[in-house]
């Protein structure tokens, strides 16, 4: 059994078999496995632990942000109806203020208007009996 056992390392040693093949060949010649069972065994608990604290980290964090959720709602309902009413109250003062321009705007218009009716008006004649007396 030794013989074969230098032999599968000879074979691993000159490249003509990989590892795997080289653990299996041992394996059937001393009738045991070569794997690392405990090695495994050690990985899957590992794994399913940091599977559970993954689950429980999550629920944690689902459960958190839930509750900020739940916090932050009405702070930021208050606050949007606050920028309407704000909003609103802008534009109500805008237009107020354009309104008020056009109405400034129409009578400055109309002044203007009155004006240049007036100049086109003919002018009156000059009494020429009157400039005579004199």
């Amino acid at each position: 059994m030794k013989e074969e056992k230098i032999m599968v390392l000879n074979m691993l040693q000159e490249g003509r078999i990989n590892v795997e093949e080289a653990l299996k060949l041992l394996d059937s010649i001393q009738g045991h496995s070569w794997g690392f069972p405990e090695t495994e065994k050690n990985i899957d608990e590992q794994l399913s632990k940091f599977s559970q604290s993954i689950d429980g980290l999550t629920k944690d964090l689902c459960s958190k942000m839930e509750s900020v959720f739940k916090d932050i709602e009405p702070k930021i309902k208050k606050a949007s109806k606050k920028v309407v009413e704000k909003t609103a109250n802008a534009v109500d003062q805008v237009s107020k203020s354009l309104n008020e321009t056009l109405d400034s705007l129409k009578k400055y218009e109309e002044s203007c208007e009155k004006e240049c009716n007036e100049d086109d008006k003919p002018e009156e004649p000059v009494n020429n009996e009157d400039n005579r007396e004199n």
